[in-house]
């Protein structure tokens, strides 16, 4: 069943795009259970594909919203991509889940290394992101980590 929304200024209606991914999910988590010789998306003894969300509007309310509900979680800033991110990795139950903020977004720029000219201009600025306390706070401790204090 595919709920639909109206459309502002016709007659006719269109599909929620948030319902119809929601009833995919189900109807994928059906099959696989329903049919145990299907195999899971995995290389080796892991899980391989990860469900990603894209917190761009509020990521830090929605971080808490979700954070709590994930296990085995870890936060890094990966800097490779169209834009500089902060991930946070990890599972709901059985399922690899990762949050992607916008570093600009979510962190403090801290400028490593300055490149000035002869006349002090300011040529280029090596720039690192800090994940905010209230995130890291939110993961939990690194893999052997006490605390972050």
């Amino acid at each position: 069943m595919t709920t639909t929304v109206p459309v502002p200024g016709d007659t006719a209606t269109a599909p929620d795009p948030r319902e119809e991914y929601i009833q995919g999910l189900e109807a994928l988590a059906r099959l696989l259970r329903e049919h145990p010789e299907v195999p899971l998306p995995v290389v080796g003894k892991h899980v391989s594909t990860a469900v990603t969300l894209y917190l761009f509007d509020d990521p830090l309310v929605h971080a808490r919203t979700l954070i709590p509900h994930m296990t085995g979680t870890r936060a890094e800033v990966d800097t490779a991509g169209s834009y500089d991110a902060v991930n946070v990795h990890g599972a709901v139950r059985g399922l690899r889940v990762r949050l992607y903020m916008k570093a600009e977004d979510v962190c403090e720029q801290a400028v490593t290394k300055r490149i000035t000219s002869p006349d002090d201009r300011v040529l280029h600025e090596m720039i690192e992101w800090q994940i905010p306390a209230a995130l890291l706070d939110l993961v939990g401790p690194a893999e052997g980590e006490v605390s972050r204090g």
